[in-house]
């Protein structure tokens, strides 16, 4: 009885698996593209993946809000980041995911949480909350 079950659990995680995959596959080129652009300290291949509609916020941060990929874009060539980013844990359900993420090249430490929203292959929304040290 107890493997039926666990049968189950698998055929269902594996769906769910399936279900994120093009949410999961953009967060992973949010945080490539990202690191892309701080080495090459350009961030049109990151921009790219924004809607134009796209807003970015980071909450807490007297850095935005944007509301456009224009004024993300302009954020960026203004302000760009200057660390690379490391995904410790995502939870991806739908087209939403929530993502634990820490600087590469660091003591391995939670930097901060980010949720990205993704409609028609384009990332709509992301919020960012870094951890205060």
């Amino acid at each position: 009885m107890t493997k039926k079950v666990q049968a189950k659990s698998a055929t269902k995680d594996k769906a769910n698996k399936k279900d994120n995959s093009a949410i999961t596959e953009l967060v992973n080129a949010y945080v490539e593209k990202h690191n892309q652009g701080v080495a090459a300290g350009k961030f049109d291949e990151f921009i790219s993946l924004f809607a134009q509609d796209a807003e970015m916020t980071f909450a807490g941060s007297d850095f935005g809000p944007f509301k456009s990929q224009d004024e993300i874009a302009q954020a960026f060539a203004k302000k760009p980041p200057s660390q690379n980013l490391q995904i410790l844990c995502m939870d991806a359900s739908g087209n939403i995911a929530e993502v634990t993420y820490s600087f590469q090249g660091g003591d391995g430490s939670i930097a901060g949480i980010f949720r990205l929203e993704e409609s028609a292959g384009k990332i709509v929304k992301v919020i960012v909350r870094q951890v205060r040290r």
